[in-house]
């Protein structure tokens, strides 16, 4: 199974912090991500055109500058937005791509963080 990311910037504001969380992932876990820099649409637009294309998401907001925390959603249905510091979702991804390619990642997240916090993503 491959992992797709997109980076996502709630607006322009964020896109340099978004290629920050880019490199971070790519250096980390050796997988390619995009960043989305579609500003006239909406960020729900946004969401809904790479949850079609099976993305998993990485949102970039105030929460990141404030706390180092990303808000992250799987490309699986029903799958919400949660935060959670960026250094522990990269350690729990770069566990799942070393250990165990054919499980589910966002069961591993939920394991490796029950307090994980839904995420507002307006």
């Amino acid at each position: 199974m491959t992992i797709q990311f997109v980076i996502i910037p709630s607006s322009q504001n964020f896109q340099k912090d978004a290629m920050i969380v880019k490199y971070k992932i790519e250096s980390s876990i050796q997988v390619d991500s995009l960043i989305d820099n579609e500003f006239d649409k909406n960020i729900q637009a946004r969401i809904n055109k790479w949850k079609s294309q099976n993305y998993d998401i990485i949102l970039i907001n105030d929460n990141y500058n404030e706390s180092n925390n990303i808000c992250f959603s799987f490309c699986e249905k029903g799958s919400r937005f949660k935060n959670m510091q960026l250094q522990e979702f990269i350690d729990i991804v770069e566990s799942y791509e070393n250990d165990d390619k054919d499980g589910d990642l966002e069961e591993e997240v939920n394991e490796n963080n029950i307090g994980a916090a839904n995420c507002n993503i307006m």
